[in-house]
């Protein structure tokens, strides 16, 4: 598995491709990059990334651990035959992260992407069937205090996935594992029953507007 690195300041974010998503560790040191990747590669995978690492630290760009983000856009240009789309369409179908909140530093401006195409953080699983995503990757997933673990996007509207909520920023100290099926003008197209589903419309209304253009 291939992994982008985004850093500014000596700041990492991870992201890990998943089908259509990026999904990432945010906020990460250059020791807890270098740890993950001893785990996740062993100590000959480690001996090349951390070339990678200090070579993208010092040129401040962002690697597809030897891509850079330009390279990165145009191998999911390829890769999902989108080459007739602009790099700012791009990032925002495949990344998905609001740059405004990063301070990304890499060899696409920031200032030449339209900011309006970026939403808040959470994980989308494409067009098609619903991907079984690693949990670890999942943990700092939080939307509007709810524990959701993906968005499935179709024509019409929106599947919302969520775990177990519990604690006091939850809307429930229960358990709960629900699925809602959002329209995006705000109309429940489907719910399972629980007397959570009106106070997750409401908290979801805000949001709707920044999410179709990812199913044009």
């Amino acid at each position: 598995m291939s992994y982008v690195i985004l850093h500014s300041n000596n700041v990492f974010n991870l992201y890990n491709p998943l089908s259509e998503s990026f999904v990432f560790e945010e906020g990460l040191t250059l020791e807890e990059i270098k740890s993950f990747l001893k785990d996740e590669y062993g100590r000959n995978g480690l001996e090349s990334s951390e070339k990678r690492l200090n070579r993208a630290c010092e040129i401040g760009t962002s690697n597809y651990l030897d891509k850079s983000l330009s390279e990165t856009i145009a191998h999911n240009k390829a890769g999902y035959n989108e080459t007739h789309m602009s790099d700012e369409d791009v990032l925002a179908k495949f990344f998905c992260r609001d740059l405004s909140q990063t301070n990304v530093v890499c060899d696409l401006q920031a200032s030449s992407v339209d900011l309006s195409l970026f939403k808040s953080t959470f994980l989308i699983t494409g067009h098609g069937e619903q991907q079984n995503v690693d949990t670890r990757y999942l943990e700092r997933l939080n939307f509007c205090g709810l524990n959701i673990t993906s968005i499935w996007l179709s024509l019409s509207y929106m599947e919302i996935n969520f775990g177990k909520l519990t604690g006091k920023n939850h809307l429930s100290d229960e358990h709960h594992e629900t699925t809602l099926k959002l329209g995006y003008d705000g109309s429940v197209v489907g719910a399972e029953s629980n007397e959570m589903t009106e106070k997750v419309v409401l908290m979801l209304l805000p949001q709707l507007s920044l999410l179709p253009h990812l199913i044009n």
